[in-house]
């Protein structure tokens, strides 16, 4: 809410100084009031989420997920032509629109070291996904995993890598670096300014938040109870080991 109301705030700010500008004709003055605001905005939704992230980490521990580089900023001013093209959000993961991806980007293509390539373009494609997105979610997840686990770089683009890509983006980050939905929103969105899925791809991310934990959280005992089990064996193995010795030794 607080957020909420700070937003607010720096809008009815902007509109004012911009009618009182406007009636006096500074132009010039009112550009760069406008892009001190869309800079005071952006910070606004980046910083506090940001602050949630480190506190959540340095809480439950950072060993179970692998940490975002700090160094990896996006960049400093968005300009509306920075959506034609193709950011990297974290190591390894690009995220752009369709003609990132095309012919006329090859060269572009190479020189990033794009090897894997995830479409979500045609509405048939978006509604593969849309059903049941944790089923449909984790092949993209192994798709991605197993390009950046060989040494590649994955693009995911849709028509504008905007909506439905930038869903599946930010599932993946949630899901591997242990991000909340807000979170993981903010640092995909320092990357790609121009982010902005849907509704309903909202609402499966807000969903699939609590399963992919809980998922995680059941792997995490699984694996606990393996440990737990092996080391009984080998202290079991060890026992009759010793036992044998023992006897062999009073034999002779």
């Amino acid at each position: 809410m607080n957020l909420i109301r700070m937003r607010l705030y720096y809008l009815s700010l902007t509109f004012f100084l911009y009618t009182y500008f406007q009636r006096r004709n500074l132009s010039y003055y009112f550009t760069i009031l406008r892009k001190t605001a869309v800079q005071v905005q952006r910070h606004l939704l980046i910083i506090l989420p940001f602050l949630k992230y480190f506190e959540t980490t340095s809480e439950n521990g950072s060993d179970d997920y692998p940490r975002i580089p700090v160094s990896m900023d996006g960049p400093k001013e968005w300009t509306y032509t920075m959506r034609r093209h193709m950011q990297e959000v974290v190591p390894g993961l690009y995220l752009g629109p369709y003609s990132a991806a095309s012919r006329s980007k090859l060269q572009s293509l190479i020189e990033h070291g794009i090897t894997h390539i995830v479409c979500v373009r045609q509405d048939i494609e978006a509604n593969f996904i849309k059903p049941n997105f944790p089923d449909k979610f984790k092949y993209v997840k192994a798709f991605i995993d197993e390009g950046l686990n060989s040494g590649g770089q994955v693009l995911v683009h849709g028509n504008a890598g905007i909506s439905r890509s930038a869903a599946l983006v930010l599932a993946y980050v949630m899901e591997t670096y242990g991000l909340s939905q807000t979170c993981a929103y903010a640092i995909v969105q320092q990357r790609r300014f121009c982010i902005n899925p849907n509704e309903g791809f909202m609402a499966q991310l807000r969903e699939y938040e609590p399963i992919y934990q809980a998922q995680k959280t059941l792997k995490s005992k699984q694996q606990q109870c393996l440990l737990r089990q092996t080391t009984k064996r080998t202290i079991h193995q060890m026992d009759t080991e010793r036992t044998e010795d023992k006897c062999d030794t009073m034999d002779s």
